[in-house]
């Protein structure tokens, strides 16, 4: 992935997804396409035991949120939900192959399209739909991390994000009265509570 992406650089900057300004940041090893080989600690790192997350042959911008994503767990010291991302990849990848429609990024992809597609995967592969505990995998994805990976690309204000999380958003500011930064809110009830602009 490394050399595919220089042509996004001779654009001027305000026309380059931030995606690329976060995938650049990230540790070589993290920029796939295939993470966990040079990764120290991996096995200790990830769910499911997976000896790595392949994330070649995806349409842009996926891998780049993916490996951005799977870093911010890591560095969030939750495990990596390498199982999920791989389930993800091939659902995409499958999407592209029989050219059936999907969000452009992650992003834009709310948990009910990608329970959607995950239902589409399962049943154009003749199985029956995606059980709980799988539904649950790709559930935990459109969570923290993608929360995460949504604040990091906004170069804006915190507060004109629709979901405010101190976890996944150090601009937040705590203070020393605050809880642990584990509990997010929406600004429909920051301003419900007076805890937020106005």
């Amino acid at each position: 992935m490394i050399d595919e992406h220089d042509h996004l650089r001779l654009r001027s900057a305000e026309h380059i997804d931030p995606i690329w300004r976060l995938w650049e940041e990230l540790p070589a090893q993290w920029r796939g396409p295939v993470l966990g080989p040079g990764i120290g600690n991996w096995a200790s790192i990830t769910e499911n035991d997976w000896p790595q997350l392949d994330l070649s042959g995806l349409p842009d911008p996926f891998a780049a949120e993916l490996a951005w994503m799977a870093h911010w767990q890591a560095s969030d010291g939750t495990r990596v939900s390498v199982l999920a991302m791989a389930q993800l990849a091939n659902m995409i990848r499958r999407a592209v192959t029989e050219g059936r429609g999907y969000a452009p990024s992650i992003r834009a992809m709310d948990y009910d399209a990608a329970a959607a597609l995950q239902s589409w995967f399962y049943l154009s592969r003749g199985k029956r739909l995606p059980s709980p505990r799988g539904r649950g995998r790709v559930h935990a994805l459109f969570g923290f991390a993608r929360h995460a990976l949504i604040a990091a690309s906004h170069d804006g204000p915190w507060w004109q994000l629709d979901f405010w999380h101190p976890r996944c958003d150090a601009r937040i500011p705590l203070t020393d009265r605050e809880p642990v930064a584990n509990y997010g809110c929406s600004p429909e009830t920051s301003r419900c509570r007076g805890c937020g602009p106005r």
